[in-house]
């Protein structure tokens, strides 16, 4: 495996060594990412944006990634260790959000990859929403097999696809595709918009943290769209927080979208919507790797419609055809709602 840092560009100076503000800090969490972290801190460090800081967060990695940072020899790079891992690299992420100067954070996974225009295309899509405070690009999906796919945000037909999403928009198509829009290592955000939603939910989630963040984020921002698929997005790496964060409890985005249901009682009926269709998948999840607890069941006894959820449950497990397409209609209609409402 190739270790060595690029060089920082000639043509900009580092702001590091200038004092000036950079024009965007990259956020990399690290634990036991050793197979591809040189892979994904030298594509930050070689993107034709220059005048950037990088700061990777060893979150407490037992393998070999924190021997590989520090082969890295380039002024923009700032190594920081945490002592005890956090759950999905978000308190790694939180802790690069406090050290940031600059006023946008770009976030990077460690089994990632940009490509080299990726932050040059950020900052045209930001000239050109200069009120915006999020901002995402395609992405390009590297299956298990090598083969390559776009997001599914991607492949929406050209009419529904939307340079600019409100928090409407946004859930709309969160629902339309079956997933968030924009993707962790795809995503900027404004520095002051972090910092007002409080980060990252670093205590509040094992797993499903980002999609927490974004549906926060969109609460105070629109979030823009840049077309070319310059982020890269790696299904067959080590480690991911989708294989190895266990199941204990109800998804954590249900208390957001509780939250937001009270302070945004016009897209009451969208978040129902939204929040159907996290249950469902969550319980899918449940079910497939069979890391199911009692301490699941009480949560959403307690915090669901019980017979609704088991509803849920049900046309997931059973496949004929009928079913489906019931569970299709279901995930549209507020069946599963909060208690009390």
């Amino acid at each position: 495996m190739t270790t060595a840092a690029n060089p920082p560009r000639q043509d900009a100076v580092p702001s590091s060594l200038s004092g000036s503000k950079p024009r965007f800090t990259v956020a990399i969490p690290v634990h036991n990412k050793e197979p591809h972290i040189a892979r994904s801190v030298s594509s930050a460090l070689s993107q034709t944006v220059g005048d950037i800081e990088v700061i990777a967060v060893d979150d407490a990695s037992t393998d070999g990634s924190a021997a590989i940072l520090s082969t890295f020899d380039d002024p923009r790079l700032t190594i920081l260790r945490r002592s005890q891992p956090g759950s999905g690299g978000y308190a790694a992420r939180n802790l690069a959000i406090e050290r940031a100067r600059a006023d946008w954070i770009a976030f990077l996974d460690a089994d990632d990859r940009w490509e080299r225009d990726h932050l040059e295309q950020l900052a045209a899509t930001i000239a050109r929403h200069p009120d915006a405070g999020c901002v995402f690009s395609s992405r390009c999906l590297v299956l298990q097999d090598g083969s390559t796919a776009r997001d599914r945000y991607g492949q929406l037909p050209g009419r529904e696809r939307l340079e600019r999403l409100s928090y409407d928009a946004a859930v709309r198509v969160w629902l339309r595709i079956g997933e968030a829009p924009m993707g962790t290592s795809a995503t900027a955000i404004r520095r002051d918009i972090l910092q007002r939603i409080g980060g990252f939910p670093d205590g509040r989630c094992q797993r499903g943290g980002d999609k927490d963040t974004w549906l926060r984020t969109l609460a105070e921002t629109d979030a823009v769209w840049s077309a070319p698929a310059t982020s890269i997005y790696y299904f067959n790496t080590v480690n991911q927080v989708i294989r190895t964060a266990a199941f204990g409890s109800t998804h954590c985005i249900a208390s957001t979208i509780y939250q937001h249901c009270r302070l945004y009682p016009e897209h009451r009926p969208l978040l129902r919507r939204l929040l159907n269709r996290e249950i469902l998948e969550y319980a899918k999840n449940h079910t497939r790797e069979r890391r199911i607890s009692r301490a699941f069941f009480r949560d959403f006894a307690a915090r669901f419609d019980p017979v609704g959820f088991a509803i849920l449950v049900a046309l997931w497990l059973l496949p004929p055809n009928t079913l489906q397409r019931a569970r299709r209609w279901l995930t549209h209609r507020p069946y599963v709602r909060p208690v009390g409402r």
